[in-house]
């Protein structure tokens, strides 16, 4: 064991000084001016209410991108809502879950950061409406119906922009049927990976 190499002792006015940067200063002291006003401001929106001081941690209490939950539509400008319909991929389900899971991963990086440090909180008022339960319903018409009316009164009474996950291919129809009777006619891009259309004829279902 002889050949073992032993460093020398660090200098002791260096570990004195990493022993008062340690205890005295904070990682904020160094930071680029714009990034300090950034962080600043994120922390003004928040304390407990909205987004916070940016971090991996995933709040429970707080919803999508780290938006408070609230239903209280008449201070809401841009609504989240997930919508967890799952009844036309009834081989496939899963669905059911995919809001909550994506709103666990919209809160485990920095996603309220714009491309020049904006906060979109600082834009307008965001908040998160939860999630669609269907209470038990089994018929799916009836579900898209009351689903209808729930998206009709964030957008055409409340006058909310709304922000909707899913879910099936079911999800477009309720959130378009509002936007269309709030702005007229809409035009729509889908993508989809594959064709699955089914007609009224393979399934007796109107939406």
């Amino acid at each position: 064991m002889s050949n073992i190499k032993k460093w020398p002792a660090i200098d002791p006015e260096k570990v004195a000084k990493y022993k008062h940067i340690w205890e005295n200063v904070s990682a904020a002291d160094n930071l680029d001016p714009e990034v300090a006003a950034y962080l600043a401001r994120v922390k003004e929106q928040g304390g407990g209410k909205g987004v916070e001081q940016l971090s991996f941690i995933n709040k429970d209490y707080l919803g999508f991108y780290q938006a408070p939950f609230s239903q209280d539509l008449d201070n809401t400008d841009l609504v989240i809502y997930g919508m967890g319909i799952e009844k036309c991929s009834p081989t496939g389900s899963s669905h059911k879950f995919a809001p909550q899971r994506l709103r666990h991963l919209s809160k485990m990086g920095m996603g309220t950061v714009g491309d020049n440090g904006e906060i979109p909180f600082e834009w307008c008022r965001i908040s998160d409406y939860g999630n669609w339960d269907s209470l038990g319903q089994f018929e799916l018409k009836a579900e898209v119906e009351q689903l209808t009316e729930l998206l009709h009164h964030m957008v055409v009474e409340k006058d909310c922009t709304p922000l909707i996950f899913g879910g099936d291919h079911t999800i477009p129809y309720p959130t378009m049927r509002a936007l269309g009777e709030k702005y007229g006619p809409l035009r729509v891009i889908h993508f989809d990976a594959h064709y699955d259309l089914s007609t009224r004829a393979d399934f007796d279902y109107p939406y």
